[in-house]
């Protein structure tokens, strides 16, 4: 990979984004793709630890607003707030995107 290369970069990001959208198989639709980009940004084993925090809490684990709260035990609040709002962003670009058609 040529680090400063932007086609290496997108490319490699884009399988990245791809491998954690595949680690997701019990959420779906949406949801899938939170957790994935929540992973992206955070880290997999952050994510995954979050979801068995909200187990613990009889939470949901398949909805990503039912286990983002928990990520600030995982990561810190600043981190955890730099996520969620990372996903928040993603999610209303797309379905912006997708009611313009």
């Amino acid at each position: 990979v040529r680090v400063f290369c932007c086609e290496d970069n997108l490319a490699f990001g884009i399988n990245y984004l791809g491998h954690l959208w595949g680690e997701f198989k019990a959420e779906q639709g949406l949801e899938r793709w939170r957790f994935a980009l929540a992973a992206y940004n955070a880290g997999l084993g952050h994510i995954l630890r979050a979801q068995e925090l909200a187990k613990m809490l009889g939470r949901p684990t398949d909805l990503w607003v039912a286990v983002a709260p928990g990520l600030q035990d995982i990561t810190g609040p600043e981190n955890a707030s730099q996520t969620i709002d990372y996903v928040r962003k993603i999610t209303a670009d797309y379905l912006a995107q997708k009611l313009v058609g």
